[in-house]
């Protein structure tokens, strides 16, 4: 994965969508990735998340998610963005963070349909985790990934 200076980190307000997400209480792994750490990043999620007792099938969803999510990052959040891991309490919580700006409300997404050539990202990294949460302002897009371990 290539390194980013601190001052780069990615850390956009949380003012829209309903507020700020509740801020972890236990250690976080933090990653910064761009369009050529795609790959490895799905595989240190499917690798973290296994370790930490998840099945396969529900690693694989969740690996889905999260690279839905790190792909809309290059592609709409400015190139790059930085990726977020921990557990608590029993639930995998992984947060991608970018510059990008989400003007859709949440609440007006929708099953994209099949001829639209865009738009299924959110969609689908919702479908495939437990709960998502997104907030979003004009300084950048935080969008976080519940998954409980069963």
């Amino acid at each position: 994965m290539h390194d980013q200076a601190v001052s780069q980190r990615f850390h956009p307000p949380l003012d829209s969508f309903a507020g700020a997400v509740r801020a972890p209480t236990v250690s976080v792994e933090e990653l910064a990735f761009g369009a050529e750490d795609l790959a490895a990043v799905r595989k240190l999620v499917f690798e973290w998340a296994s370790g930490l007792g998840l099945g396969s099938e529900r690693a694989e969803q969740l690996v889905g998610a999260v690279n839905e999510l790190t792909s809309n990052s290059v592609r709409h959040g400015g190139g790059h963005g930085e990726l977020r891991m921990w557990c608590e309490e029993r639930m995998l919580l992984l947060e991608v963070r970018d510059r990008g700006h989400i003007a859709e409300s949440p609440l007006s997404r929708t099953r994209p349909a099949p001829a639209q050539p865009t738009g299924r990202g959110l969609w689908l990294a919702e479908e495939l985790s437990d709960l998502l949460q997104i907030r979003s302002g004009p300084r950048g897009s935080v969008v976080r990934v519940h998954m409980l371990l069963t």
